[in-house]
């Protein structure tokens, strides 16, 4: 059995760094538990640190090249999503976020998990468990999402697309295509039957915005309103810069206390092998330190 991930890598400048994800840890993790990892590339410019950190192992990395426009139309996510899964050749693709980690301790048994997924007639798509991680003491978890696909059930039935029974859908998730949208690029049908979705029960930590300083987050959430606002969602992520981190923070605010009671607590030995020293050096002016002093003077 063979499992392939595939993430993406998009943004501007001539390295992957700019938006300040912890891309490398992203991979090398990756690397270490799948048998196959897809990039899909979002760069337009040079690429050189991304060539070097992947040209001692081409065995198991490939590199599909779409350029990621800086002022995008929001449908960009799915197309890649798209491109990703079209590349894998795993029995098993998981679409990763590169923001998304694998723990070391849970690689055995998720390969086990997908084995006996595997020799059943009727699993198509399987999840796993969104684990958000709010700071470096603190995480919880958030939902189970549909993420990991049986290549051999699919066909041409599951893509990421638009689905149309679900009106607030982001069109980040796989769903059962019905059709194409012309206008927007993108297939469209019906959400994934939760029944016909399986567990696995492990939890991927989601660093989400961990590693980033107040300007980037001004200009990544900036940037995606306006990729969202294109693509007719409301304008609710902000219709300025100011406005878009002023609303990050309120959101941010109200999720920590929502997860109050429910988050628990870290130490540095807890986080995933490949993460901890990305941690143990963050420094105040990083968001995943200490949430920017609870967003004093951006409320």
């Amino acid at each position: 059995m063979k499992i392939s991930i595939f993430t993406l890598i998009g943004n501007i400048g001539n390295t992957p760094d700019y938006w300040q994800y912890a891309w490398q840890e992203a991979l090398n993790n990756y690397l270490s538990f799948a048998d196959e990892v897809v990039i899909v590339n979002g760069c337009d410019q040079d690429i050189a640190v991304l060539d070097r950190f992947t040209q001692d192992r081409h065995e198991k990395v490939k590199v599909v090249n779409l350029p990621w426009p800086y002022d995008f139309h929001w449908s960009e996510i799915a197309k890649h999503f798209n491109a990703g899964l079209k590349a894998c050749t795993g029995d098993w693709i998981m679409k990763m976020d590169i923001d998304y980690i694998i723990h070391e301790q849970d690689f055995k048994l998720l390969r086990r998990i997908l084995e006996g997924y595997f020799k059943s007639d009727d699993v198509r798509v399987a999840s796993f468990m969104k684990y958000t991680v709010l700071d470096r003491n603190r995480a919880y978890l958030k939902v189970p999402v549909p993420f990991i696909i049986n290549r051999h059930k699919i066909g041409k039935t599951i893509r990421f697309g638009i689905a149309r029974d679900v009106p607030h859908n982001a069109w980040g998730y796989p769903i059962q295509v019905e059709g194409f949208d012309e206008k927007i690029g993108l297939p469209y049908g019906r959400q994934m039957i939760p029944e016909r979705i399986k567990p696995t029960g492990i939890k991927v930590w989601n660093y989400d915005n961990f590693f980033r300083t107040k300007e980037i987050t001004e200009e990544h959430w900036w940037r995606f309103s306006q990729a969202r606002i294109k693509a007719g969602f409301s304008a609710d992520w902000g219709d300025s810069k100011e406005v878009s981190l002023k609303n990050f923070a309120n959101l941010r605010n109200e999720r920590n206390k929502k997860t109050q009671q429910i988050a628990h607590k870290l130490q540095l030995t807890d986080h995933p092998a490949v993460m901890q020293e990305r941690v143990k050096n963050m420094t105040p002016e990083i968001y995943g330190y200490s949430n920017w002093n609870n967003f004093e003077g951006l409320m």
